[in-house]
């Protein structure tokens, strides 16, 4: 390695550039960070009635087509942080109605799910933090001002950092709101001329997860990442939802974080967007519940899943219980799935249940969060280390 830019060299820069620097507006109407999302100008299919096979002439019909039943409770009562999704059926993919779908989010299926719980929020800032500080001394793990690397190999693999580009500085130093202290130890920095992370405080939702990263921070809680699947039904329940809340999203729906007041940097920068990125305590929290509790499944961070990105949802036509995800990429370039849009907007139709980002090479980006699940059964005590099955790939 050589050549030291404010705690990062140039060999880690140009390996980490495609995920790891934002672009420099974070609400500025492009496309993921990769260039590999969906296409909102094109390849959108609005025959939803032929692709998803489902008669929306009327609701009885649908509601004929698909038949939720009752679903079962958890036996395990939930963590603090944590609720339930009850077992049964779930829809997956591109509900009647929607007529932004992709080829990729068809035909609509039904997906059969055993009891589990999951994080009632994403991880925040303050969630984060504590997990650094207890796997920075791993050998594998390389400390950066702002975030850890790790060894896959010869590789040198983001699992966490935020640089936030709007936030450079004159001497060419990146602006975090998570630095080293002296004793070298992660903290919040509030003094970060960072006007979303540092005014939301500790309790911002946490971007900057690489795939691998969220793999390892939910392991850590004794938890995992969950299947794309599992998110699908926490974002919907046993409803025909377009969105966490319904068919139509609250007026302010980039994310949950009133930064963007006027007079502020902030707004100067992106105008009137109302919320960039948010502590949960908000009082928009609430705008936009999924059918089963569960918070901020749109905009503010998008959110990684144990799944490779697939061609369309044919292998569960016919029905799925619990799928699991495949131990490889389906077809060459195939990355990991993140759900649930980010606080850069532009359109609603970012901010889909059914819609599907592919990660490329899944290091993720300032605004790649995660949310932790696990089995209804006793809980496993969290394994502070970093065995966790890295090296069997997906980056």
């Amino acid at each position: 390695m050589t050549t030291d830019l404010g705690g990062l060299t140039t060999r880690t820069i140009a390996l980490l550039a495609s995920g790891w620097i934002a672009a420099a507006c974070a609400c500025d109407g492009g496309g993921s960070a990769d260039d590999s999302g969906p296409d909102a100008d094109g390849g959108t299919d609005t025959d939803t009635d032929s692709d998803t096979d489902s008669d929306t002439d009327s609701d009885s019909d649908t509601d004929t087509e698909w038949e939720f039943g009752d679903p079962v409770p958890c036996e395990s009562e939930p963590l603090p942080g944590e609720l339930c999704v009850p077992g049964g059926n779930y829809l997956m993919g591109c509900v009647p109605g929607d007529t932004e779908c992709e080829e990729n989010e068809l035909p609509l299926v039904m997906v059969t799910h055993s009891p589990f719980l999951m994080d009632e929020k994403e991880a925040t800032i303050e969630d984060v933090i504590p997990w650094l500080n207890a796997i920075k001394d791993d050998p594998d793990v390389i400390q950066w001002p702002t975030g850890l690397t790790m060894m896959i190999g010869t590789e040198e693999v983001r699992l966490w950092g935020q640089l936030w580009a709007w936030g450079l500085v004159d001497d060419g130093e990146y602006v975090s709101p998570v630095i080293q202290n002296g004793d070298g130890d992660y903290v919040f920095d509030e003094s970060a001329e960072v006007d979303c992370p540092s005014q939301g405080g500790v309790q911002t939702a946490a971007g900057g997860f690489s795939w691998l990263g969220a793999k390892i921070f939910c392991e850590h809680k004794g938890m995992r990442l969950p299947t794309e699947a599992q998110w699908e039904a926490a974002a919907r329940g046993q409803t025909f939802n377009e969105f966490p809340c319904g068919s139509d999203l609250p007026e302010c729906w980039y994310g949950v974080y009133d930064c963007c007041t006027e007079g502020s940097d902030c707004y100067a920068t992106y105008g009137e967007l109302c919320h960039c990125c948010a502590p949960f305590e908000s009082s928009v929290t609430d705008s936009c519940i999924s059918p089963l509790g569960f918070l901020n499944m749109y905009g503010n961070a998008s959110e990684w899943t144990a799944d490779y990105i697939s061609v369309d949802h044919s292998d569960c036509i016919g029905g799925c219980v619990d799928p699991q995800p495949a131990e490889e990429p389906p077809y060459e370039g195939a990355g990991h799935v993140y759900k649930g849009g980010d606080m850069r907007g532009p359109s609603q139709s970012w901010l889909r249940i059914s819609i599907r980002w592919d990660s490329g090479e899944s290091l993720g980006n300032e605004w790649t969060g995660v949310r932790c699940v696990r089995p209804d059964e006793p809980v496993s005590p969290p394994d502070a280390g970093t065995d966790s099955g890295a090296a069997d790939g997906g980056l």
